[in-house]
């Protein structure tokens, strides 16, 4: 899963918040986001991760594309980055791809 990351530098900056990880809609890419993660770390000192979907921006092709499938792909970055906990966030198919994220953990 292609990704862009913000994150402050020098220790007094940096959030001991979970990071947030931010995926966009249908035929979005992380590049919508770039903004708004770079605010968010800004403002937060939490870093922050904006992600392409499967079959989006700079992330791998395949003929696979179900949202069970996307949540995966969420679950299998945070493990890649060993993340415990985050804040999820979407908009839209990327909304409903972390909310299938949030419902496979209660």
């Amino acid at each position: 899963m292609a990704y862009t990351s913000f994150q402050q530098t020098g220790p007094e900056k940096i959030s001991k918040e979970p990071p947030v990880i931010i995926m966009h809609g249908l035929m979005g890419s992380k590049t919508n986001w770039k903004s708004l993660g770079k605010a968010i770390n800004a403002k937060t000192g939490r870093h922050v991760y904006t992600v392409d979907a499967r079959n989006h921006g700079d992330s791998p092709h395949t003929s696979q594309f179900c949202y069970p499938l996307l949540a995966k792909d969420i679950l299998f970055f945070l493990e890649e980055h060993s993340i415990s906990k985050a804040v999820l966030m979407g908009h839209s198919m990327g909304g409903r791809a972390v909310m299938s994220v949030a419902l496979m953990q209660v």
